[in-house]
């Protein structure tokens, strides 16, 4: 018998009603990350923390994630697994790190890796880039160290210090600080000290807790000696003793490991000048009064911008040093070479673009250039223009870490006039180190630099 055709609708439609529908079940299951650290700006002591979906293989790690910092490929910074989380510890102050996590990660019950994309899921590698701030300062050096008691104790540390919640126990009777220099003077020489509340200006949070434990024996006793170095517009004295500390100089202070040095700059020239420096010792504090004359006014000159990776091809058609005469009398660059690492092994002499121009006036440019280079041509600030041979520019090339140095022959003995010294690293490629008349170092706010003219760094 056949049945009616609404028995078997309603039949059919009883059936789903009454049972759920499910798909079967896919074994082919994957694993993915749910959670990775924020964008800010991370620092040395902290850890990166990102989250997956499942437990992580720890023999997986080594084959698929790597750890990069920009310009320095060789790191200690670790990598390891704790359940579903990854953690990267140990990293670098002051650089850019990459972490590139690829597919081969595999979860703890051998899930592999996607990665949410634009289809949907893939396997592709995932880049993660974070920014590492600043370390916490450190104590570099103490002096005089812990072999002896001090009235007076000096602490290098190895970068600027914020001392404005510092709490020193005991008490001192003097804080002076300036950069990553601390003095502090006691009238009693103790045998441990605390130092709470350090913080550094370049970053957040405050310094781990510092204690310094010294021998309980009497502090030495001595006497500095000071001599002094003239020049036209600075002097500089020379403080030396086995029983000295640190010196002090109006608000300059010098942190002294058996000797230092205090520098006046900006003075006029052949006018006479006193000085009071403070001298710390280990058993005291003294004032010593030095009266002093600058010498007749000298001729100078400084590097004020170097060009060592330029974005034009070939590179050595567009690197350049340039040079500018700060002083107020003419320089002759007659005798002048160009060297480029400080160690004379590439030096070469100045070839004037025209024959005999060889005086740099008050508040004049010079450039430098490789003997193939036309970027002269390029520039209508008409500055002199000198030729070297490719040992220290063009073929020879700079490189972003080396020093750069003018000297001359000054009565008959070589004299460094000018000097960069190639630390600064803040300058992307296309882009000059400038290095203002207040001796401040910066990147060129221009790609090319400015060659030949006026460029000042923020303060």
């Amino acid at each position: 018998m056949r049945r009616p055709v609404a028995f078997l609708i309603a039949t059919l439609c009883c059936y789903v009603a009454c049972e759920k529908f499910s798909l079967p079940k896919d074994e082919y299951t994957y694993f993915e990350v749910i959670a990775s650290p924020e964008e800010r700006v991370w620092y040395p002591e902290e850890t990166l923390s990102f989250t997956f979906s499942a437990a992580l293989d720890t023999g997986s790690l080594g084959d698929a994630v790597t750890i990069a910092y920009e310009g320095d490929p060789v790191n200690t910074t670790a990598v390891t697994a704790d359940g579903d989380r990854l953690l990267v510890n140990g990293l670098l102050p002051d650089a850019t790190l990459t972490i590139t996590i690829e597919s081969a990660l595999k979860s703890a019950d051998h899930q592999p890796l996607v990665a949410k994309n634009d289809e949907g899921y893939g396997s592709e590698p995932q880049v993660f880039t974070f920014t590492i701030g600043p370390a916490f300062p450190s104590v570099a050096t103490v002096i005089p160290g812990d072999d002896l008691r001090s009235e007076n104790i000096a602490i290098s540390f190895t970068g600027p210090v914020d001392t404005a919640k510092m709490i020193v126990t005991p008490k001192p009777v003097e804080t002076v600080a300036q950069d990553g220099g601390l003095l502090l003077s006691f009238s009693t020489a103790p045998t441990k000290l605390t130092i709470a509340g350090l913080a550094s200006p370049l970053r957040p949070g405050t310094v781990p807790d510092i204690t310094l434990s010294f021998n309980d024996s009497a502090p030495a006793s001595a006497e500095p000696t000071v001599t002094e170095t003239l020049f036209d517009t600075a002097v500089s004295f020379t403080i030396e003793g086995d029983g000295l500390v640190a010196a002090a100089l109006d608000n300059e202070l010098a942190v002294c490991d058996g000797d230092c040095t205090l520098t006046r700059d900006g003075l006029e020239a052949g006018k006479e000048y006193s000085f009071d420096l403070v001298l710390y010792r280990t058993d005291g504090v003294t004032t010593v009064t030095r009266d002093v004359s600058t010498l007749p006014p000298t001729p100078h000159i400084m590097l004020s911008e170097v060009m060592h990776t330029p974005a034009g091809e070939p590179e050595k058609n567009w690197e350049f040093v340039e040079i500018y005469n700060y002083g107020t009398l003419d320089f002759d660059l007659t005798t002048c070479t160009l060297d480029d690492r400080a160690d004379g092994a590439g030096e070469d002499p100045l070839v004037p673009l025209v024959e005999g121009d060889v005086i740099l006036k008050p508040g004049e440019y010079a450039i430098i250039l490789g003997s193939e280079s036309t970027l002269h041509l390029t520039i209508d600030t008409d500055p002199h223009v000198y030729f070297v041979d490719d040992t220290t520019l063009a073929d020879g090339g700079l490189t972003s870490t080396e020093s750069v140095q003018i000297n001359c022959i000054v009565n008959e003995a070589i004299s460094r006039e000018a000097f960069y010294d190639g630390l600064f690293k803040g300058t992307d490629r296309g882009y000059s180190v400038v290095i203002d008349t207040y001796g401040r170092v910066c990147a060129s706010a221009e790609q090319g630099g400015t060659p030949g003219a006026a460029e000042s760094c923020p303060e």
